[in-house]
């Protein structure tokens, strides 16, 4: 199980840079610019936490995964350690 400070990592400097990179900017406006924003309006729905469905263009799938470890390894401003998990993952999706 991940941590709050694992999960928001993994979500604004990888899966959020992944989508600009294979989306664009119009793509990845789409989602909230911090797990903290995307977490606080899950909540304000009606005191359940309610996450949003994404549809990601099938164009994309096959290189999401490879684009989020790129976005995580590349980035100077983590620390290594956070480096190493972060671009060591699994991820499920429903199709």
């Amino acid at each position: 199980m991940t941590s709050q400070y694992e999960r928001d990592l993994w979500y604004e400097h990888g899966l959020r840079r992944a989508i600009q990179v294979l989306g664009g900017n119009e793509i990845a406006s789409e989602y909230p610019a911090t797990a903290a924003t995307e977490a606080e309006r899950a909540w304000r729905q009606n005191s359940h936490m309610a996450w949003r469905t994404k549809v990601i263009d099938k164009r994309y799938i096959a290189l999401l995964a490879t684009e989020i470890c790129s976005a995580l390894r590349l980035n100077v401003v983590l620390h290594p350690a956070d480096i190493d998990w972060a671009s060591s993952f699994i991820v499920m999706h429903t199709i």
